[in-house]
């Protein structure tokens, strides 16, 4: 066994040891603060998790992070398709570095210290090569070809009702799929007692007729509040600058599984999240 096999078993077994809830129940109180709230202090937690900060030092968010690619490495290599693109930043500025230039460099800044020989020549020829074509990214250039892609970037119309249902509900269309299959079952109750004269055509008036409108008005667009975010979904450029840059960075990692660019900056090749192809296409 591995020494990274030890580890994932002892992980294993720690999470198989945590007490685990028999059942979950709905909360009746008033929450303390909206749950979009706690969401999004998720999201900075999650952001923050390996970030030593204080309140002096706030953690830098990266836009990039879990999405930046380097292009010039999956040119040379197009089955690597994983070599990210890591923000730094230093006297003032912001850049996007490749991975592969700077585990390079520490590994040689490693065998160094440690009285080891370099990469053999033929290797180290090829790594330089293939580093020469690399550069510091400044965050600004790259960002802004970030923006350049958000800015065409048109949100099909048949999504509007799923999205806004989150707006409406917690759990988004399977609340209404659960309030739509009660109402109808409520409905094809009365119909059946109507036709065994359990009760009256006016008892099976007065109880359907609001069934029936209410079903008729279970979507989410129809929502107050879904009516005034509708506008931000059609213009979703408007939208994304209204956003926290922690909620940008989650947006485009739901989106996007890649985002390649050269050593000059450019986007030169974008990979959609399954789902998310049309928004590229």
């Amino acid at each position: 066994m591995t020494k990274l096999d030890k580890i994932a078993e002892i992980y294993t077994n720690k999470a198989s040891a945590r007490r685990k809830p028999e059942a979950f129940f709905e909360g009746r109180h008033e929450p303390l603060y909206p749950m979009e709230l706690f969401l999004l202090n998720q999201q900075i937690r999650a952001g923050k998790a390996n970030t030593p900060t204080s309140t002096k030092k706030s953690a830098r968010v990266y836009l990039l992070t879990g999405v930046g690619r380097c292009y010039e490495c999956w040119v040379g290599n197009p089955h690597q398709t994983k070599v990210s693109l890591r923000g730094v930043t230093g006297n003032g500025y912001t850049y996007y570095r490749c991975a592969v230039h700077q585990e390079y460099y520490r590994s040689q800044r490693r065998r160094a210290s440690d009285g080891e020989n370099v990469l053999p020549a033929t290797d180290a020829d090829v790594m330089d090569a293939l580093l020469q074509r690399h550069s510091l990214l400044p965050a600004k250039k790259v960002e802004q070809e970030v923006q350049k892609l958000i800015n065409n970037i048109r949100l099909p119309d048949e999504w509007y009702e799923s999205i806004l249902a989150y707006v409406v509900t917690r759990h988004g269309m399977t609340d209404y799929e659960r309030e739509r299959y009660n109402l109808q079952s409520a409905l094809e109750r009365l119909q059946k007692m109507f036709q065994w004269n359990h009760i009256s055509e006016a008892d099976y008036l007065q109880q359907a007729v609001p069934l029936k409108h209410t079903l008729a008005q279970l979507n989410p667009i129809a929502a107050p509040e879904a009516r005034q975010a509708l506008p931000l979904l059609q213009d979703f450029p408007a939208l994304w600058r209204q956003m926290l840059p922690i909620e940008q960075r989650a947006v485009l990692q739901t989106m996007f599984s890649a985002l390649y660019f050269d050593a000059q900056g450019e986007l030169r090749k974008i990979s959609a999240q399954p789902g998310f192809e049309k928004l590229v296409n």
